[in-house]
Formats: C-alpha cells, sequence, structure tokens
C-alpha cells in the first residue's frame, strides 16, 4: 500500500530522471545498479493484472535510464510476465447481461496505477495490455540495439512473444 501510490512513483520517476539525465557523474553513476533493483521490486512485488500500470509505469524510467546510460537492465522479463496474467490469456470476454449498459473506455495507462475490476474483463484492456508490452519492449529493444548483447536479450524475448502468439491463435 505504501509503495503503489502516486507519491512513491513519483520520487521513483524524479530519481530515475535525475540517474539518466547525469549517469556520468560519479556520485550518481553509483546509484543506478540500487535505483535498478528497486524499481524491478517495485514492478514484480504485487504480481497481479490488476497492478499493471505501475509496472508499465516503472518500466519506463527503466528504459529511459538504460538509455542514457548504456547500461543492461533486464526489463523484458517483468514486461513478458504480462502476458501471463489469466485475464490477458483468457479469449472469453465478460458476458454482459441483457438490457444491461455497459460503457467501455480504454484504459489510459499514462495516468492508471491500478486497473479497475470491471475494465479488467474486457477486451479492451487485454489488447491495451499486449499492445503496451509491445510498446515497451521495442522501446528497449531500439535502446539496446547497438550494444553487443542485443542478440542474446532479444532472441529469449522474440521466441517467448511467438509462444504467446501461438497459444492465443490456439485457443
Amino acid at each position: 500500500q505504501k509503495v503503489y501510490n502516486w507519491h512513491y512513483l513519483n520520487a521513483l520517476r524524479l530519481w530515475g530522471h535525475a540517474l539518466a539525465t547525469f549517469p556520468e557523474k560519479e556520485d550518481l553513476g553509483l546509484l543506478i545498479y540500487p535505483y535498478t533493483q528497486l524499481t524491478l521490486g517495485v514492478m514484480t512485488m504485487v504480481p497481479s493484472s490488476r497492478n499493471v500500470g505501475i509496472r508499465f509505469q516503472c518500466a519506463s524510467f527503466l528504459i529511459e535510464l538504460a538509455a542514457a546510460s548504456n547500461t543492461f537492465i533486464p526489463i523484458a522479463p517483468s514486461l513478458l510476465g504480462v502476458l501471463n496474467f489469466s485475464e490477458v490469456k483468457k479469449k472469453e470476454i465478460g458476458k454482459v447481461k441483457k438490457g444491461e449498459r455497459v460503457k467501455l473506455r480504454a484504459v489510459d495507462w499514462r495516468c492508471t496505477l491500478r486497473v479497475p475490476e470491471q475494465a479488467m474483463s474486457s477486451h479492451l484492456f487485454r489488447d491495451g495490455c499486449v499492445s503496451r508490452v509491445v510498446f515497451f519492449l521495442s522501446m528497449y529493444f531500439a535502446s539496446i540495439s547497438k550494444s553487443v548483447y542485443f542478440p542474446e536479450v532479444a532472441y529469449p524475448v522474440t521466441a517467448s512473444l511467438r509462444k504467446h502468439l501461438k497459444q492465443m491463435t490456439n485457443s
């Protein structure tokens, strides 16, 4: 509860931006590793589909830091974990009772920490999660594309995305 709020997330954003702005400073450069560990911990502390917005917020902080500091940060496993949530995997979408009026809206990931229960059963949530994961993975791969370790990072992620696509088309 004390970690999953806007106050804590904005503090993480501030530190991430400061470290990304001045990565070559000797004193600040030493803080990249602890900041990364802390942010990865926040991303995966409560692995539920309701808190997927926090994962996306933290992923954007870490991608910015990885791009600015030329440091390897393992963001892909946390992002791929979103695709394994049951709400994202299921093909059947919650049915609406006859006569009931439901107003579905796509989730605005820029300002969402916790997804409402009603939105989690919609196809807009599932499609939004998948598109956001692909967006962040493409940003991450763009930031590390000139690194020597790019093939070793990209291959397992590509294989995992193929497996997820195969599961979605077969089910």
